[in-house]
């Protein structure tokens, strides 16, 4: 008997010792005791009574972020920890710092790029370049990811700068010149308004007149072939072109019909208001003085 004695004061010295101020516990344990058997069983918390061990817990410190039991501190027992944040990734400030939620700031809290993968819409589409407007440009800029990017090219005309097409074109506006730094093979018809310089000399492309008609310097071609073959008609020169402008005419058939060249508004030719053409195929060259139009044959 005294050996049992013994050996439940020796447990309880050790609760005393090292259980100090602990919550109360439960479960089931067994206590034993060496003599020829087994003594009796306890449960942990009736050996913690009987040890005289007791306490609470005062407070129990979390991060920012979290919440004890609804309160700063708690009663003897277990603790509940719950989320104190709104929805969203959570952030640490570190070992022993605060937690936090919320969006992610691409810019100053997240590092290196972004795989284009990963992303919702991760690429831009690009369409068959369109023909709208009068130059070449994009139909916007920038463009969003996800979206669309169309190039516009038109088709190269008197007032729009573009691409050469395989159909009927005009390119260049009035009074512009195209330079051909090499040699330019032409297998069909061109039309050139105002001629053509190769090699300093200036080929002239023929316009074919039969009816009265008033010509303007900037589209209308230098070299003039009046057909009279119907019946006599008047050319009326442009008004105070620019000084050097030059026309040659030449009348095609020999009939009696005259073609009658006509000065523009207060100029004159040699002096006159007219000059009359009655010979037919010879050629005869007018040039403007930047007053008057003068006769070179």
């Amino acid at each position: 008997m005294k050996k049992i004695l013994l050996s439940l004061l020796i447990i309880a010295v050790s609760f005393t010792s090292y259980a100090q101020n602990l919550p109360s516990v439960s479960g089931t344990a067994t206590l034993q005791v060496n003599n020829n058997g087994t003594v009796g069983t306890a449960t942990p918390g009736q050996i913690v009574s009987a040890a005289g061990v007791t306490g609470t817990i005062s407070s129990v410190s979390v991060p920012t972020g979290l919440l004890v039991g609804g309160a700063a501190s708690v009663s003897t027992g277990a603790a509940s920890i719950t989320v104190n944040m709104a929805a969203g990734p959570v952030r640490s400030t570190g070992v022993s710092g605060s937690l936090t939620s919320g969006a992610i700031s691409l810019t100053t809290e997240v590092s290196g790029l972004l795989p284009n993968a990963n992303l919702a819409n991760s690429t831009i589409v690009l369409a068959t370049p369109g023909t709208t407007g009068t130059d070449i440009a994009w139909a916007s800029s920038p463009v969003a990811l996800g979206a669309t990017a169309t190039l516009n090219v038109p088709d190269a005309s008197a007032t729009a700068r573009g691409v050469i097409t395989v159909g009927n074109q005009t390119i260049g506006s009035s009074g512009t010149t195209k330079t051909f730094a090499g040699n330019a093979a032409i297998t069909g018809v061109a039309t050139m308004n105002g001629g053509v310089t190769s090699g300093g000399q200036k080929i002239l492309t023929p316009t074919t007149l039969t009816t009265a008609t008033t010509l303007v310097a900037a589209t209308s071609n230098e070299k003039i072939i009046a057909d009279a073959t119907t019946a006599a008609f008047t050319i009326t020169l442009p008004t105070t072109p620019a000084t050097g402008t030059k026309y040659s005419f030449v009348k095609k058939n020999v009939t009696t019909n005259s073609v009658t060249l006509a000065a523009g508004g207060a100029n004159t030719i040699n002096g006159l208001a007219t000059f009359v053409i009655y010979t037919g195929r010879n050629v005869y060259e007018i040039e403007f003085d930047g007053a008057d139009w003068s006769t070179v044959q």
